[in-house]
């Protein structure tokens, strides 16, 4: 065996080993087939920064810290092992050992081992360096990641982007580092004990939060966050482990459940200043030590980064207000060069403007240079004495277009001024004590600021040039009251020569506006009279186009639309070959729309469903909107049903794409009735029927489709008249009755109640359910007095039910919860026959509801304080809204039969687990739950495992009429 382990052939196989564990393996073999070793066994030792490096790679470690064992057919025996193992690799401190207990091994396998144990010294030494040079790859790559991440941290300081973008990019940094979907990084005011949510990213929350609203234990008295960062310590757990132990109630309005929830509070000199929270909704995805680490590190980088940010913002604030400041004294070094141009341009505006009309805009600029002059008027009194005249007046809350006014000298504040013969400034106080001493007159807003000074000519004030501010900021000085002073005497020079040489020019002005407003007046009455005559022709058109179109859509109404199908049938009737076509449109859950978002977004829904039907058609087409969500199409000269059908099917198609409205996206879709022209059809109406029947008939169908109109949806139509002439004779000859189905207890099977089913004696079909004529009794309108009949009678039949049962139910169809004085009638009623309230039962389905949310709720609690009950039927075939179950009054839940003729005890039954699910919640709410349907013992025994107390079905009971259940009671007690 010595010689044959010599051969270079037979190391072929450590030379192929690719990692320490193949190589171990293979020399365990070796030392097996030499012989004389009773039990090899392979460990190794590595220094503590590299101990768990090749511990995954080897057979299970027995000591990390000492020594890492990897064995094959071994046992854990350490205590058995040799003192003096033999070293057969070795790299730094670390080397690889194999211990050989062989007892009295003769020279040839000891040379036969040693031979072998130096040749696989040197492939075990390559391959450990290989171990530990990939691991410390995988480190330095890991750390030049996390450099990376912290100097694009530290980097977006000094960017200038919004707060949004800034937190957006903190995200995305932190999310190569760990997994962090759900992300977000609060702000703290430890003296508060409030927090901000700086930015908020939830894979399952995803309602944005205001980052300006500040969270307290009031607001947010079960926030994981918020005790997090009260308590100055990092928090890692479930989100429900974290809630026990910061002793919080576990609350979802905090927030979804989270399997792992890692937050890190941000510290600034050891006080808590905000904190970066991640969490995880996933099994698969869960932190580590390593990525409390390192997002323990990465934390204290984004507050130093936030706080860099923060100084950067308070030093270019500061930068601003220096810059401001000095700003202002340029100003005023400017200002006092302006003062002195603008009075050498007054002196010369005086010698050369010639007008007024050029003079006074041109002085208003110049007053501007040295002033605020926003408002500004110059005011001067007649020769009279009694009226101010306003030559120039300008003000920003007056009207542009206003004509310049005279008025009456009153005691307004330009005659303040002119009394005074002196310069008048006035805040806004000022003013209006004036005024409510009535000692001056203002009219409109009071300024914040007055200014008035006199226009003096040889000594005698004529005229005030005024100024005034409507902005508290914007006030007078003394020192701009002298300024404006000096201004005035300038300006009453240049006035009294102007106006001397206007008076002339105005003379011959006014007498040529005269003519000038003679000619306007003739071609202003000749314009009048042309523009009455085109409104009233564009009046006329008008009506005619609202007479055949819908207002809000533009399409044809109902007028127009009978107006063509009449066309249609004259040119159908003369020749049967140009057949058309009519298509009755009615929009799916188009009230939720409208109810839930509003009436406006639901005309601005009709209106694109115009625009895309529109687009279905062909041009000599017509549409019409008949009304509220319903639509009609004439498709003209149409070969076959075929061409109705593609028409039929692009309209379906068309509305495959949402409809976007305020930002939002709508999904709407049509049910369509379509019938072809037939010779039975003699008018418009007789043909628009027969669309609105297969119209109908596409929505019991499950709507969004089309159905065409056939002789068999005519028979329907016949079928359904007859049955509703029978159903109307029948409620008047009492044919209507109830039969009553016990609601037992599961365990006793006691009788707890009845409910009562309506059944009709039919004289010639006998007993029919309500299956077969329910849902014509709802469309007719003759369900509430079918309803209103079974409800006496049941009232009448109460005293003979009682004598077995504590209450009985009635069902309520939707349309009587649309009816405000509906619970004083039933109570009425029950009141004339003598019946205890806690006697009655009423049941309610999801839909009665939906269709009258707001008066259903009144309704139902004036029968609930009457001390009626109330009960939920069917719950599951609807909507299943848990906010029915603590919105509205119920005491009792009532699970669908669906549900429970699928129910079984095996473990993966869904059903079992959702009845199990439906019953705790009831149980929660204090509802009392009740089964309906129960067939089986099965599905008895079932119930009762899930703790349903009562139930009905044919296990117990069919539903009988009150002759039955009498004369079983009256077995009984013989």
């Amino acid at each position: 065996m010595a010689d044959a382990r010599s051969n270079p052939q037979d190391y072929q196989g450590l030379d192929r080993a690719t990692d320490l564990q193949t190589a171990a393996e293979w020399l365990c073999l070796q030392l097996a087939a030499i012989g004389g070793s009773a039990q090899p066994r392979c460990l190794w030792h590595l220094p503590p920064p590299h101990q768990d490096m090749l511990g995954h790679q080897s057979h299970p470690v027995m000591d990390v810290s000492v020594m890492a064992a990897v064995e094959r057919d071994a046992g854990d025996d350490l205590d058995g092992w040799r003192e003096r193992p033999v070293r057969i690799a070795r790299h730094g401190d670390g080397y690889f050992i194999l211990d050989v207990q062989a007892e009295n091994p003769d020279p040839m396998q000891a040379d036969a081992i040693g031979r072998l144990l130096r040749q696989a010294a040197a492939r075990l030494h390559v391959l450990l360096l290989g171990c530990i040079e990939a691991q410390l790859r995988q480190q330095l790559e890991k750390s030049e990641k996390l450099q990376k991440a912290l100097f694009d941290i530290s980097n977006l300081a000094y960017h200038e982007h919004d707060a949004g973008v800034l937190y957006r990019e903190l995200h995305a940094i932190v999310a190569g580092l760990v997994y962090a979907e759900n992300f977000f990084i609060a702000d703290f005011n430890e003296s508060k004990g409030t927090m901000r949510f700086l930015y908020y990213a939830d894979s399952l929350d995803k309602e944005p939060i205001d980052p300006e609203i500040e969270w307290d234990e009031k607001l947010l008295p079960n926030s994981i966050t918020l005790a997090m960062l009260k308590s100055g310590q990092y928090a890692w757990d479930s989100s429900t482990a974290l809630a026990e132990r910061f002793g919080l109630v576990r609350d979802l309005a905090t927030g979804p459940e989270s399997i792992d929830w890692l937050g890190i509070p941000m510290l600034d000199n050891g006080s808590v200043v905000g904190g970066v929270v991640v969490q995880s909704y996933r099994p698969d995805r869960r932190y580590s030590q390593s990525d409390l680490s390192l997002l323990s590190f990465v934390a204290e980088h984004i507050r130093q980064s936030l706080t860099r940010r923060a100084q950067t913002a308070e030093l270019e604030r500061e930068v601003g207000e220096r810059t401001a400041k000095l700003r202002q004294e340029i100003q005023e070094r400017q200002r006092s060069e302006m003062i002195q141009s603008a009075l050498f341009n007054i002196t010369r505006l005086a010698s050369q403007s010639e007008t007024l009309e050029e003079f006074y805009p041109a002085m208003h600029g110049i007053v501007a240079q040295l002033l605020e002059a926003k408002n500004i008027y110059v005011a001067f009194i007649e020769d009279d004495g009694k009226t101010l005249r306003f030559p120039y007046y300008i003000d920003e809350r007056s009207d542009d277009d206003a004509p310049v006014e005279s008025r009456p000298v009153s005691n307004g504040l330009t005659e303040w001024v002119l009394a005074k013969k002196a310069p008048v400034l006035l805040d806004e106080d000022e003013v209006l004590r004036l005024k409510r001493e009535g000692r001056a007159v203002v009219k409109g807003a009071a300024p914040k600021c007055w200014l008035g000074v006199p226009l003096t000519i040889r000594g005698e004030a004529v005229g005030v040039i005024a100024l005034q501010s409507y902005d508290s900021v914007r006030a007078y000085s003394h020192k701009e009251q002298e300024l404006l002073m000096f201004v005035s005497s300038h300006i009453a020079q240049a006035l009294e020569k102007i106006e001397s040489s206007n008076r002339l020019k105005q003379a011959y002005a006014e007498m040529e506006s005269n003519v000038r407003k003679r000619t306007m007046e003739l071609e202003l009455s000749n314009q009048a009279l042309r523009e009455q005559i085109q409104r009233r022709e564009e009046a006329e058109q008008k009506l005619k186009y609202d007479a055949l179109h819908d207002q809000l859509t533009g399409l044809a109404n109902r007028n127009q639309l009978y107006d063509r199908l009449k066309q249609s049938l004259t040119l159908y009737r003369s020749n049967p070959a140009r057949m058309f076509g009519v298509f009755f449109i009615d929009l799916d859950r188009f009230k939720i729309i409208n109810d839930s978002m509003g009436h406006w977004v639901g005309d601005e829904l009709l209106k694109v469903v115009a625009e895309r039907v529109q687009a279905c058609v062909r041009q000599p087409d017509l549409v019409a909107r008949l009304g509220g969500d319903e639509f009609a199409v004439i498709l003209n000269s149409i070969r076959s049903m075929q061409e109705a059908r593609l028409v039929a099917e692009r309209m379906l198609q068309e509305f495959h794409t949402p409809i976007l409205i305020q930002g939002k996206e709508l999904f709407i879709s049509p049910s369509i009735g379509i019938a072809i022209s037939h010779e039975r059809h003699h008018d418009p109406d007789e043909i628009l029927r027969d669309s609105d029947i297969a119209l109908y008939r596409s929505k019991e169908l499950g709507r969004n489709r089309y159905t065409f109109f056939d002789d068999a949806l005519h028979q329907s139509a016949l079928n359904t008249l007859m049955i509703e002439g029978d159903l109307r004779r029948g409620l008047a000859r009492g044919e209507l009755f109830p039969h009553y189905q016990p609601i037992s207890d599961l365990d006793t099977g006691r009788t707890r109640g009845y409910e009562a089913l309506m059944r009709w004696r039919h004289p010639e079909r006998g007993v029919l359910s309500p299956a077969e004529f329910s849902a014509i009794a709802r469309e007719t309108g003759l369900i509430e007095q079918i309803d209103w009949s079974i409800f006496e009678q049941v009232c009448r039949d109460l005293p003979v039910l009682l004598g077995s049962a504590e209450y009985v139910s009635i069902n309520v169809s939707p349309r009587h919860l649309g009816h405000e004085g509906f619970a004083i009638r039933l109570l009425a009623l029950i009141g004339e026959y003598g019946v205890s309230p806690s006697n009655l039962c009423i049941e309610v389905t999801e839909d009665a509801l939906i269709e009258h949310p707001e008066l259903g709720l009144k309704v139902l609690t004036q029968l609930k304080n009457a001390g009626i009950r109330i009960s939920l039927d069917d719950f599951g075939t609807g909507y299943s809204s848990f906010s029915y179950l603590h919105r509205y009054p119920l005491d009792c839940l009532k699970i669908d039969r669906s549900f429970i003729g699928t129910l079984t005890d095996n473990p993966n039954n869904k059903t079992f687990h959702l009845v199990q699910a439906i019953h705790a919640l009831g149980v929660s709410l204090g509802l009392e739950v009740i089964a309906e349907g129960i067939e089986t013992p099965a599905q008895r025994d079932c119930l009762r495992r899930i703790g349903i107390g009562s139930g009905q079905g044919h296990l117990f009971s069919c539903a009988r009429p009150i002759e039955d259940i009498r004369s079983a009671l009256s077995a009984a007690a013989i």
